[in-house]
């Protein structure tokens, strides 16, 4: 069957079984006898069923409706399942002469409206027994799944199978529920322009659940043929992103019913961004609240860069936490994608350390706790972090000289007072209240050390 194109009938083999149809063609005798295309006419696929040896899916109660015209395709109703997924379609194809042999090169115009109340992804991404989907979506299921798109192109393009010299995509519309991602995507459209090998991405929004984005962007490497080099510029809005909604994760993972660790975490076993391959690209992000795990963020905004060789600059970034205000410069650097390494130097004003500490471990310290020390905290942070794949940082492998001020504060239950009171009785000690304290930290070796307080 596709003889006719040796490298596509190389890379797709397979046979069909138990095939059973129906098929019934209305139309006139006098457009039988056209030689110049096909003969105008209703054709209707009244049962379709049959089997794949290495696509391993049933497909049945296929049936369509499809209007054959003098210049244009309209597919009234195409629907069927596949194993338990079912496919809805309608559409129409204009000028689709232009796509025949012989014919004059036109614009043709593609237009489809998808739609599937249950969308297995086992049923349709599954082939010769490898899902080949990533492992997080790999048995996900969709439910009421739409899409309306129209594709606009030269069929002389189309026929070169040169799809980005002039191509344009509307998607109008595109919304469906996750079950295992218990999200809902809606109000998904955009406008998407190739144009010699450049990708043009225009006010592509929608949102995910509690989450919403707006892209606009150029993309060049994916798709030039040249072979040059080029930078991909990309835009991201939103107003929200949620990312524990996004992503799955265990946020008790490690802990038992009462609390205490149960079981070490291996930071190193999940999914390593810096494996994949990086463009050079540009990115501008302005994103109103972003939430993760324990942390939350507001007016964020940034300038960053990624390179081939896996670094990833942080141009500048600024947005509001815990109170205040934080500023960071700084890079990635995962050219080494088993020991990724952040350097930065990080500016905070008024954050209220009730709200951080907590974020790391405390240093193994007995006597500098989140219970122990309060206040409004400014500070300057030059430092070189080892990374995990999860992000997580590994303080032994961790430098960082900290310069920092707390304002407003106090200390409760702090150790090194309770020593001192021990010898001068005074149990005052135990909860000392300050209008200002200045020190300079150092983390080196899981250890945070200072000097002295002032």
């Amino acid at each position: 069957m596709l003889s006719f194109d040796p490298q596509l009938a190389k890379s797709y083999n397979d046979v069909i079984t138990d095939l059973r149809f129906n098929f019934h063609f209305d139309t006139n005798s006098k457009y039988l006898k056209r030689t110049d295309g096909i003969p105008e006419g209703e054709f209707f696929i009244d049962e379709l069923f049959f089997k794949l040896k290495n696509y391993k899916h049933y497909f049945h109660d296929f049936v369509a409706d499809i209007l054959i015209e003098k210049d244009d395709i309209k597919i009234k109703k195409f629907s069927g399942l596949i194993d338990k997924s079912d496919l809805n379609l309608v559409g129409y194809l204009k000028s689709y002469p232009a796509l025949l042999p012989k014919h004059e090169a036109k614009p043709v115009e593609l237009s489809l409206d998808f739609t599937s109340k249950y969308l297995k992804f086992d049923d349709l991404f599954t082939y010769n027994q490898v899902n080949y989907l990533p492992e997080e979506y790999k048995h996900e299921t969709l439910e009421d799944f739409q899409i309306i798109a129209t594709l606009k192109a030269n069929s002389q393009d189309l026929l070169k199978g040169d799809w980005l010299h002039q191509t344009d995509l509307k998607l109008s519309d595109m919304h469906c529920k996750l079950r295992q991602h218990p999200i809902k995507l809606r109000e998904i459209h955009g406008d998407f322009q190739a144009r010699n090998g450049q990708l043009h991405i225009r006010n592509f929004e929608g949102k995910l659940g509690q989450s919403d984005f707006k892209i606009e962007g150029t993309l060049s490497n994916y798709f030039d043929k040249t072979g040059k080099q080029k930078t991909e510029k990309i835009t991201l809005k939103a107003n929200t992103l949620h990312f524990d909604e996004l992503l799955t994760y265990d946020s008790e993972a490690g802990r038992s019913p009462d609390n205490k660790p149960a079981q070490a975490i291996d930071h190193d076993a999940g999914f390593n961004i810096f494996e994949v391959p990086f463009p050079e690209m540009e990115l501008e992000a302005e994103i109103g609240n972003i939430r993760f795990k324990k942390t939350f963020l507001q007016n964020f905004k940034g300038t960053f860069r990624t390179k081939t060789n896996h670094y990833l600059y942080i141009d500048k970034l600024d947005f509001d936490a815990a109170g205040g205000h934080t500023h960071i410069k700084g890079y990635f650097n995962g050219s080494n994608p088993k020991k990724i390494y952040f350097s930065s130097t990080i500016d905070t004003k008024n954050i209220d350390i009730d709200q951080i500490f907590y974020k790391f471990d405390n240093f193994g310290q007995d006597y500098l706790l989140k219970d122990n020390i309060h206040g409004r905290l400014t500070a300057k942070v030059s430092s070189k972090v080892r990374l995990h794949t999860d992000l997580v940082a590994d303080l032994k492998e961790t430098e960082a000289h900290i310069e920092a001020t707390i304002r407003d504060g106090s200390l409760v239950n702090f150790a090194p007072f309770q020593m001192i009171s021990n010898y001068v009785g005074d149990k005052d000690l135990n909860f000392v209240r300050f209008a200002e304290i200045s020190n300079t930290f150092d983390i080196k070796m899981a250890q945070l050390r200072f000097p002295e307080w002032k």
